[in-house]
């Protein structure tokens, strides 16, 4: 019983990243004209409307349909391995469901329009992140948490 409520938490979890990242992302499309900046924090972060019709940092471009049965292959992958994969904790299990909305994230994106609308845009002088979008935040930060928990129970 307590698997099934620890499923159902991260459903819920994950649902809820989900719908936060199509939010936004709907919101920039209507809200701002795309490729062109909305300086937040001058030299620091801007929002810039882009569709990135590639992978991370823009690498294969054109790519979105291919991509996209790519990340649900990698979801359902995901779910189907989750009795497998150790979630000992809260944060193991808030990790897991970011992964898993990332990806369902970037996919809705990639079967329903042209590309991923990435918007937020960080910089330093003459230095410059890619765009990106939560959905990759989320992503980034979950494996993030499982490599350093893994670095962290090697050392023990």
């Amino acid at each position: 019983m307590k698997s099934f409520q620890n499923n159902i938490c991260i459903f819920l979890w994950t649902l809820l990243l989900v719908c936060f990242d199509q939010i936004s992302k709907a919101s920039i499309a209507k809200y701002f004209p795309m490729n062109e900046p909305y300086v937040v924090i001058p030299d620091l972060f801007s929002i810039c409307y882009v569709i990135n019709t590639g992978s991370v940092w823009g690498i294969f471009q054109n790519a979105s349909r291919i991509l996209a049965y790519c990340g649900v292959a990698a979801a359902v992958g995901l779910c189907l391995c989750r009795s497998k994969i150790a979630l000992p904790n809260c944060m193991a299990k808030l990790a897991f469901g970011g992964a898993l909305g990332g990806i369902i994230g970037n996919s809705i994106d990639r079967f329903y329009r042209p590309g991923v609308i990435d918007f937020l845009d960080f910089h330093y002088k003459n230095y410059h992140w890619p765009c990106f979008n939560l959905a990759d935040a989320y992503l980034c930060l979950a494996c993030a948490f499982f490599i350093l928990t893994s670095i962290k129970k090697n050392k023990a």
